[in-house]
């Protein structure tokens, strides 16, 4: 348990020092299965990293901790002119300091500009396929959230 604690007060130290160090980082919350915290970085314009920890309440709940590779399409959904980013992506969890699985995240980001576009709010819409492969094979029922993110 202290593990776990411990992972976690490093993960937000590291999104609070990506925060001052890139300018294209975004932190909020998700609200789904599991709620919790979220952040991406995109490292690159089309090309980012998600993370995230929250709490699972369905299938046994606990504590859930994940990252993912994720690539933004701007062209595929276009609304009034406006680019609407569609992802999708490929990473890793770990749920319940047991299980160790393969995510698949798909989803929908919906931008706000908030100052002449330097910051915005991103809300977007999640859907992830999870396959556990550790301790055992399984796919649990998958992660589905709506969020929001604060672009620093």
């Amino acid at each position: 348990m202290l593990r776990m604690r411990l992972f976690g007060l490093c993960l937000i130290g590291l999104c609070f020092v990506t925060v001052f160090a890139y300018s294209d980082f975004s932190a909020g919350i998700i609200l789904g299965q599991p709620a919790g915290g979220t952040a991406l970085y995109e490292f690159q314009y089309g090309m980012g990293f998600d993370f995230g920890f929250g709490w699972s309440f369905l299938q046994n709940g606990g504590m859930t901790v994940y990252t993912d590779i994720l690539w933004l399409n701007r062209d595929w959904l276009i609304i009034n002119r406006n680019r609407i980013p569609v992802f999708y992506g490929i990473g890793f969890c770990f749920s319940n300091l047991r299980n160790l699985g393969l995510r698949v995240p798909v989803g929908v980001i919906f931008p706000i500009p908030l100052n002449r576009n330097k910051n915005r709010l991103d809300v977007f819409i999640e859907a992830t396929l999870i396959v556990n492969a550790v301790p055992e094979l399984s796919i649990p029922m998958p992660g589905i959230g709506l969020g929001v993110r604060y672009s620093f």
